[in-house]
């Protein structure tokens, strides 16, 4: 799984019951295609936003989103995409008005929805 690492963390208020709120924030996104068709003028992305956990060597064992959602992208906001997958999260941070602070790889780490 790739992973960007977000300049400002995205916060999220949940209410609660009477005044009670939580309040959770996240600085790293990460997103897969979602029934990609080749050719098409849109893709849909499914991505989530929130945080990890990493070991000793720093590297990311666990990703903790707590937004979830969909976006569509056009074909000219993927035009950079190719092979490069994230230029797609670059999209998505960009339609998002998010900036990026930098990519992370963590292979061993499985896209789930």
């Amino acid at each position: 799984m790739i992973f960007v690492k977000l300049s400002q963390p995205v916060t999220k208020v949940y209410s609660g019951f009477g005044l009670t709120q939580t309040v959770v924030s996240g600085s790293y996104m990460t997103a897969a295609a979602h029934n990609y068709v080749l050719g098409q003028p849109e893709t849909n992305f499914y991505f989530k936003i929130g945080d990890v956990t990493t070991n000793e060597n720093g590297s990311i064992t666990e990703f903790n989103p707590f937004i979830r959602e969909h976006i569509s992208l056009t074909s000219d906001e993927l035009a950079n995409w190719g092979t490069d997958d994230f230029a797609a999260l670059e999209a998505i941070a960009t339609r998002l008005n998010l900036e990026i602070e930098s990519e992370i790889d963590a292979p061993d780490l499985p896209f789930t929805i």
